[in-house]
């Protein structure tokens, strides 16, 4: 009886197997969706943005819940967009990730003459069928930048070195950074001093290093926050020669020089992209335009070379609290800026 019982049971595992090798054979291997992204060539190996980008997406295409093929396209200017974007669609791409405000016009042009493909712009608003805009409160991650700064500084005294050009969105975000600096850093300690260096979209990492060491030789800072792009090397190499504290921006810099680099305000990529990638491969995208902030953890101050200390990282997960809670309201402009600054 035992012998037939497992005569039995060997029989139903084997015509399990020989069933499953059956349907496996048969079954059709499902190609991965194509998925451009396209970048600024002069952006690549920033150590910021375009890099943090990358990585991220490079992350969700390793995830097995995203059968995903990634393309990455650069362009070197604006005119290039058009033809960049065709060769996305006529590659099978289901969706196209743009990672610059200036293809703001070819993305329009493109969803009129490509109805079916799905467009997402990172960092700006763009309005048309089959977009998706997603947008950060950078100023709410500087905030915690400008706190950190001034409870780090000895002198009393911080830099700030950021990048303008003539476009409306590139002077709102550079505001929002130094807006949300200032406050922070006034939060900390209302008599800190804050000098500035706004320097031309187009200048080197060694001018940005020279707007450094200006600062330290004439004012005295000892801590410095940049946004300034890959340029923005420039001003870590100069901390790092001058003997001060800098903070990053965009992503984590502290790989660059884990002594100097104090901490980095951060985009948290992964969510948006995950949520843009999960809606194009279901059908279910839709025009929109997402704000991602601290309360929803899409933007943060990190510190992965452990600098700012226990007890200067417990002060600010209270205030990030506290921004979530709207205890703490984050200016935006120079308006507002001088009003917080009133009320402490």
């Amino acid at each position: 009886m035992k012998f037939k019982r497992l005569s039995s049971l060997i029989l139903i595992v084997g015509l399990t197997i020989f069933l499953s090798a059956c349907v496996n054979k048969n079954q059709e291997i499902k190609e991965p969706d194509v998925i451009s992204v396209i970048v600024k060539n002069e952006f690549m190996g920033d150590h910021g943005f375009t890099d943090e980008v990358i990585s991220t997406l490079d992350n969700i295409q390793e995830d097995e819940k995203f059968n995903i093929a990634l393309r990455y396209l650069e362009v070197v200017d604006e005119s290039d967009y058009k033809v960049v974007i065709d060769e996305a669609v006529n590659d099978g791409s289901k969706l196209i990730i743009v990672c610059d405000k200036s293809a703001k016009r070819a993305v329009l042009d493109a969803v009129e003459t490509y109805p079916d493909v799905k467009f997402a712009l990172i960092d700006d608003i763009l309005e048309g069928k089959n977009i998706q805009s997603v947008v950060f409160e950078d100023g709410e991650a500087a905030f915690l930048a400008g706190y950190s700064a001034a409870k780090k500084s000895a002198s009393g005294k911080l830099g700030f070195v950021a990048l303008s050009d003539s476009s409306d969105k590139d002077v709102q975000s550079y505001e929002q950074y130094r807006s949300g600096f200032i406050a922070g850093a006034k939060y900390a300690n209302k008599d800190i001093e804050i000098v500035e260096q706004i320097l031309e979209n187009d200048v080197s990492s060694s001018d940005c290093y020279d707007a450094v060491k200006t600062m330290v030789d004439e004012s005295g800072i000892d801590v410095v926050y940049h946004v300034a792009k890959v340029q923005g090397n420039g001003v870590i190499e100069a901390a790092d020669d001058l003997e001060i504290f800098a903070i990053g921006s965009e992503r984590d810099q502290s790989h660059l020089n884990s002594k100097v680099v104090l901490s980095s305000t951060v985009k948290n990529l992964d969510m948006p992209f995950r949520n843009i990638i999960s809606d194009a491969l279901k059908e279910k995208f839709s025009e929109s335009t997402t704000v991602y902030n601290i309360k929803n953890d899409g933007v943060d101050l990190k510190d992965r070379a452990g600098n700012l200390g226990e007890s200067l990282t417990g002060e600010i997960n209270k205030i990030k609290t506290d921004i979530k809670n709207e205890k703490i309201v984050v200016p935006k402009s120079q308006e507002e800026l001088d009003e917080f600054i009133n009320k402490l």
